[in-house]
This record gives structure tokens, sequence and C-alpha cells, in this order.
């Protein structure tokens, strides 16, 4: 998960089982339960969610690429895709 997520400044990254606690600096912390960790077109082939491009999805992506950096990040159904070159992420926040 930590060489996933280079691209992220944070102080410390608390990982049990499958929930990643990111603790970023002055104590903002970023809950988020991980779905999937794959290569993006397997995580792409094997999703259900849709494509969500309203405003409100485009906010919280905006604001998730504040906190993890420069990936590609999108909303797919209720959880988040982020992209880093060939892999992706999926998650979803708690």
């Amino acid at each position: 998960m930590k060489d996933f997520l280079d691209q992220t400044m944070y102080d410390d990254v608390e990982i049990l089982e499958n929930t990643v606690k990111i603790i970023k600096p002055f104590g903002v912390t970023m809950s988020f339960e991980v779905k999937d960790l794959d290569h993006y077109k397997s995580i792409m082939g094997r999703n259900e969610g849709s494509l969500q491009l309203d405003e409100q999805a485009q906010a919280e992506t905006v604001f998730l690429n504040k906190v993890f950096g420069d990936y590609e990040i999108v909303k797919l159904g209720e959880n988040f895709m982020i992209r880093k070159n060939d892999q992706a992420l999926l998650i979803k926040l708690i």
C-alpha cells in the first residue's frame, strides 16, 4: 500500500486488514476500505459501479487529489478508483 501511494504526503499510515488510515500533517486523517488493488483493466472489468461525472463526484475527486496527490481519480458508483500507471486501487471512504 505504501508503495502504491508514494505520491502522498503523510506522517503515518495504519493498515488493519483491508482498512487504511492515513495520518496527514496537523492531525488530519483519511480512512478508507481497500476494495481491490490490481491492474487497471482488471479492476475496470470487475467493477459494477458506473462512472460518476456529476458535480458532487467531481468535487469529491478534486478533494481526494488534494489528499492523495497527483493520481488519476474517478468515482465508480460509491467507490473511488485511484490509478497509478497500469495499476489501480479501488477504495470506499469510511
